[in-house]
């Protein structure tokens, strides 16, 4: 069965996607921002143009650029006519444009944060000219963007086209065996360009107008921790879940620790299936899954009124 053009263009997208994770994730490339930047953008705009003909039912001309054209008389014509290539290829529209259009649908349009995480990636590649490859606070923040791109575009991908990416590794390798001071030094550094101290400027002015809530599915950078610890092996604490007396480091998860963990009600998640899913029903089908994976440790943990008394409600 042949596919449909926006299932072609889906899955061209994905593939980009990947070949940027791939590119970036190398252990020694010279031009690894730089060329994650490109790619994921790539994946962006041919993903936004999936979805444009998914909205138009397929039709090539809602993803190509019409324009009127000057008459052999000088005159500007009367009906468009499409914009072609130097080869006679008909010209697409640019990510810019299919931003806009994505973003005027009333159902599942593109987040304002996801946007605003898209046009940092922009401003990433324009400034590529004048990286610099040993600037490590520029990669720190390139690798914040990234994530946050990454997240934004699987999420996408699930609510546009119900692709699920859970099979795959679709994350970033941190910036892991740079020393803290490494990083921290770059980052306040006076060497490197202006061009690239504005764009650094840039980014952290965009997170301070799109702060991260709690809830919010799209995000504009996110920030990756790591964390070292060093242990010789036979000094290392065993931590392990044992019963009392049996000699290894006892951890004790508080109510707070839990709810941390397990943030949702019955009711938060009936809400957000709702407004996940146009078609959601909250009826018996629904029920039983639930019931099925509340069992599961897991995906549930079951609070008590009081927790000292588990036979209460």
């Amino acid at each position: 069965m042949t596919k449909s053009r926006h299932s072609r263009l889906v899955d061209k997208s994905l593939s980009a996607a990947v070949a940027a994770i791939e590119v970036y994730n190398k252990p020694d490339f010279r031009y690894r921002e730089e060329s994650f930047c490109i790619l994921m953008l790539n994946a962006w705009e041919l993903l936004l143009k999936a979805r444009i003909l998914l909205e138009n039912h397929g039709a090539p001309k809602s993803i190509e650029i019409w324009d009127f054209y000057t008459t052999k008389g000088g005159s500007r014509s009367k009906r468009k006519r499409p914009a072609t290539s130097r080869s006679g290829n008909i010209k697409t529209i640019g990510i810019e444009r299919a931003i806009g259009l994505v973003r005027s649908y009333p159902v599942k349009s593109l987040d304002e944060r996801c946007a605003g995480n898209l046009a940092l990636l922009m401003e990433i590649r324009d400034t590529a000219v004048h990286f610099l490859h040993n600037d490590l606070g520029l990669s720190a923040r390139v690798l914040d963007v990234g994530m946050a791109a990454l997240q934004n575009y699987v999420r996408s991908l699930t609510d546009w086209f119900s692709v699920s990416l859970d099979h795959m590794n679709f994350y970033l390798m941190p910036l892991a065996f740079q020393t803290p001071a490494a990083v921290v030094e770059s980052l306040a550094s006076s060497a490197r360009p202006a061009s690239v101290s504005r764009l650094l400027t840039h980014i952290a002015d965009q997170e301070k107008a799109s702060p991260i809530e709690k809830d919010d599915p799209y995000v504009v950078t996110m920030r990756v921790m790591v964390k070292f610890s060093r242990s010789t092996g036979n000094d290392a604490e065993i931590v392990k879940i044992v019963k009392d007396g049996e000699g290894a480091l006892a951890i004790t998860l508080t109510e707070e620790d839990m709810r941390e963990r397990f943030p949702w009600s019955y009711d938060e998640l009936t809400k957000r299936l709702r407004a996940r899913f146009p078609d959601f029903k909250a009826n018996q089908v629904y029920h039983n899954i639930r019931k099925r994976l509340e069992e599961n440790p897991t995906f549930c943990h079951e609070r008590h009124l009081n927790p000292d008394n588990p036979q209460g409600g």
